[in-house]
């Protein structure tokens, strides 16, 4: 099958179209299409990548709040509601694993919730903590969704390249060998897509 019909479908499945040479059509929430370049279509899911990893750390935050030690005022829960947030606590705890977060606080404090007695937990606790860990597994595939479509925009474009830059680009050896970036330079990247 051919390399452009694949990725023209797979940009069709998340409503775009690609027109023309550098041009796209993507369909918005009222179900209309609306057409710009597709420079300016990478640059606007970039700038929503970085608001969902900003939603998605303040989603951690706030677990990790909830997960504050209280005294327990009144514990009358479901056997499944408990059951349900043993396997939240577990998923979540295996989620930080996964990504290379086992170091952080967030991931202390799950553990440590691992380690306590369901009695000292609230209701309000027992209830909450569900909706944050489908909350953060959504906001993660939606990252992983968008940055998805860029790479695939970005592959009808071989002009379209990514750079990272900066005074201490070696610092972080994890972000040279992204493979979303295409040239990595010392100093400020001007004219680029951050």
């Amino acid at each position: 099958m051919d390399t452009w019909l694949v990725l023209e479908k797979e940009l069709d499945y998340y409503g775009i179209r690609l027109i023309g040479n550098k041009k796209c059509q993507f369909c918005n929430e009222r179900g209309s299409f609306s057409s710009q370049g597709i420079l300016k279509t990478i640059k606007e899911f970039i700038k929503e990548i970085k608001n969902q990893k900003k939603l998605l750390l303040s989603l951690w935050e706030d677990v990790s709040q909830l997960l504050q030690y209280k005294t327990n005022k009144s514990l009358i829960c479901d056997e499944k509601m408990i059951n349900l947030f043993i396997f939240s606590l577990k998923d979540l705890s295996k989620f930080l694993i996964c990504f290379d977060l086992d170091q952080s606080d967030f991931n202390k404090q799950i553990n440590s919730a691992l380690n306590r007695d369901i009695n000292s937990f609230s209701r309000e606790q027992i209830l909450k903590l569900p909706d944050y860990k489908i909350s953060i597994d959504w906001v993660h595939r939606n990252i992983h969704r968008l940055m998805y479509i860029c790479r695939e925009l970005k592959s009808k474009d071989p002009k379209i390249i990514s750079c990272f830059g900066g005074i201490y680009v070696f610092t972080n050896s994890d972000l040279i060998k992204d493979e979303n970036i295409d040239i990595v330079v010392i100093g400020p990247v001007r004219g680029s897509i951050e």
